[in-house]
């Protein structure tokens, strides 16, 4: 990539790192997959950011995050499990 270019993108990379900050330390969940994919672009722009491994556990953090966050998503995880478990107990009294 031309200096010339580099320069064109770093005011708007600048601006989007910015941003994702202020969602870090506004704990803001409902923009965390914004975060995600942030976090996966960059690290795949420039690999030797963060290691697989460390990569691999930001991105499960984050998803784990927005995942507990929503109730509404919590209450169909809790609907999904009782009704398995109900299948599972018609199944062995069968």
């Amino acid at each position: 990539m031309k200096a010339s270019s580099l320069r064109l993108l770093l005011p708007p990379l600048r601006l989007l790192t910015a941003a994702m900050w202020q969602v870090i330390q506004q704990q803001s969940v409902k923009h965390y997959g914004m975060l995600e994919e942030f976090v996966s672009l960059v690290t795949e722009a420039v690999p030797q950011l963060l290691t697989d491994r460390q990569r691999g556990l930001l991105l499960l953090a984050l998803r784990a995050k927005v995942t507990l966050s929503d109730p509404a998503d919590d209450q169909a995880h809790l609907e999904r499990i009782h009704s398995v478990s109900e299948a599972s107990v018609r199944i062995s009294s069968q």
